[in-house]
């Protein structure tokens, strides 16, 4: 990921820590559970254990919400795409229908021209 868009991240992350009370709440009982295992007397190989553990949750996590992300945005830009080709096929559609009356209009005053122009000759013909 770029530098830019990890910035981007971080700081849509911040703004819902600060925002989302549930995220809040999560975040003070982390607080406190993690305060509760630093008072645990455990041995140096239980608690590499125990911080390993939290790591690969951690960063699952992170990676899922990436993920998700990814799929959200590739599902919207999808969704950008098809509603700009139904934009177009409509303009089309619009563009098509208006040549078509415009054609059938000409088409009319050439016929009044041309039963003009037979009528007129009919008329000399009888003279």
């Amino acid at each position: 990921m770029s530098k830019k868009l990890e910035k981007l991240r971080w700081r849509a992350e911040d703004r819902i820590y600060r925002k989302d009370e549930w995220v809040r709440q999560d975040t003070d009982e982390l607080l406190g559970l993690e305060q509760k295992l630093n008072e645990m007397e455990l041995s140096e190989k239980d608690r590499k254990v125990v911080d390993d553990y939290t790591a690969c949750m951690e960063s699952k996590q992170d990676r899922m919400g990436y993920l998700l992300y990814e799929a959200g945005m590739k599902d919207a830009r999808r969704k950008m795409r098809i509603r700009k080709a139904v934009c177009r096929i409509s303009f089309a559609a619009a563009v098509a229908a208006i040549l078509v009356i415009w054609h059938e209009k000409t088409l009319d005053k050439l016929q009044e021209i041309l039963h003009m122009l037979h009528w007129e000759m009919d008329e000399d013909e009888q003279e």
